[in-house]
């Protein structure tokens, strides 16, 4: 069963990365229903992780505008609600798994980081835009994140406590997590990890945390007047910060 769901979504990804944009258009809405409504009838880390990985290679290779159209049209509040309740509280998984679906979730999220202007109209927007960038480097540089808290939420997301039985389960997630991860690395690897997102350098090389890194450095220069320092440094770790300065990156 799992492989099965794993095939059906790595043909979804196929169809999205070969045809273009105006031929699915009027399917997507539906298509964005059906997800949605898989996630809310199975909370596995098998749902988790391909939900993530769909939303992260939509947002990546159409735009975060698009996708938050497409969830704003199914409920009001939705991109907020999946954002801070289903996606960031699970960027751990995509950091287990690596390849191919950390780099689909970094190039997403990124995206999300560096256009999506809704998180920059107020404190709380700016306040979760820290969020998003914290989530970025969980999955691009894994190794300076590994004592943060980020991802320590309940299975499915938010942001409650974890209590013995929740670390148990949660144990269970990360070794399902990490299995499947072999048997998605097998399956995806015949297409080429280089077919989705090409201009992203290999995830082994530091690729994700060069791309993020010249994304941030555009960001910065096309909004002077905002002071992000205070909210990279209530967000970010030590280790977190020292990634984005050796990659060159300002704050």
């Amino acid at each position: 069963m799992g492989s099965e769901m794993c095939i059906r979504d790595s043909l979804l990804l196929a169809i999205f990365l070969h045809f273009p944009p105006s031929l699915l258009q009027k399917y997507e809405r539906r298509l964005f229903e059906l997800i949605l409504t898989r996630l809310q009838t199975s909370k596995s880390p098998r749902t988790i992780r391909l939900t993530l990985l769909f939303f992260g290679f939509y947002t990546g290779k159409i735009s975060p505008a698009a996708w938050s159209r497409l969830l704003e049209s199914l409920q009001p509040g939705m991109t907020k609600m999946v954002l801070i309740q289903v996606w960031l509280p699970n960027v751990q998984m995509a950091a287990i798994a690596g390849g191919m679906e950390a780099k689909a979730c970094v190039v997403g999220l990124t995206r999300i980081l560096c256009e999506y202007r809704e998180l920059l109209g107020s404190a709380e927007g700016l306040e979760r835009w820290g969020g998003v960038l914290k989530g970025v480097l969980m999955m691009a540089a894994p190794e300076a994140g590994k004592e943060d808290g980020l991802g320590k939420g309940k299975r499915g997301g938010g942001e409650e406590e974890v209590d013995e039985e929740d670390a148990w389960e949660r144990q269970q997630d990360v070794q399902e997590v990490s299995g499947e991860a072999v048997f998605s690395k097998l399956h995806f690897a015949s297409a080429g990890e280089e077919a989705y997102f090409p201009q992203v350098e290999g995830v082994r090389e530091g690729g994700l945390v060069s791309f993020v890194a010249q994304q941030l450095k555009g960001f910065w220069a096309s909004n002077q007047g905002v002071n992000f320092w205070p909210v990279v440094e209530k967000s970010l770790s030590p280790p977190q910060i020292g990634v984005l300065q050796a990659a060159g990156v300002r704050l």
